[in-house]
Formats: C-alpha cells, structure tokens, sequence
C-alpha cells in the first residue's frame, strides 16, 4: 500500500543522502504539536520508531497538544523534514494554519492517518 511506498522511498531518500555525516548519529530535538490524546502519543512515537533513519526516540516534555522529542538518527533534521515529507504524516508548522501549542512553538504537526 502506499505506506510501504513511503517507507521504500524514506530507505531510498536515506541511501542518497548517506553522506558521512549521516551515518553517524545526530541528536535533533524536534516539538511535534497536533496531538489529540494518548492514541496520537503511541501512534507519533510508533511512526517515528519505525523510520529506518531513527535509532531512538526520547520523549523530554509535554506541553499542552505539544510533546519535545529528543530523536537519534542517522541523519539531520533536514533529511527527517524530507522523509516526513513524503507521507504527509508530520507536516512542517509553518505549513499549518495555527500551529502554536500553548506558549510553545511546534516544528511540525501531526496528522493522524
């Protein structure tokens, strides 16, 4: 289906942009906002887990309908956007009417499936 799509294109993207810098790990810190409950938390952290990209997710802070995230990955926060980006599940905040959480600015926002 079109989610094993993104995933085969997310490996692909991965596999062009593995430059040296991405095959080691980087820390991004990353505030995801749009989440509407406990299911959205477990369904945002099982996507980002699932990303080949991501070694390990660390939750720091919740913040209202907004949760920092401290992500390993292999990779920066660009290529992340880039793989976000393809199915359209974790879309940049600037790209969202509103996307403030409280006092506390999101980088992105989820969009449950």
């Amino acid at each position: 289906g079109p989610v094993a799509g993104a995933d085969l294109a997310a490996d692909e993207l991965a596999r062009r942009y593995a430059t040296g810098a991405t095959r080691s790990l980087a820390e991004v810190e990353l505030r995801v906002g749009g989440l509407g409950g406990v299911r959205d938390y477990a369904a945002l952290l099982q996507y980002l887990e699932g990303l080949s990209l991501v070694r390990d997710v660390q939750v720091r802070e919740f913040a209202g309908d907004a949760v920092r995230l401290g992500i390993a990955a292999r990779g920066d926060r660009e290529l992340l956007a880039r793989i976000f980006a393809l199915d359209g599940r974790l879309r940049p905040a600037a790209a969202v009417e509103g996307a403030t959480a409280g006092t506390t600015t999101v980088d992105f926002v989820w969009q449950a499936p």
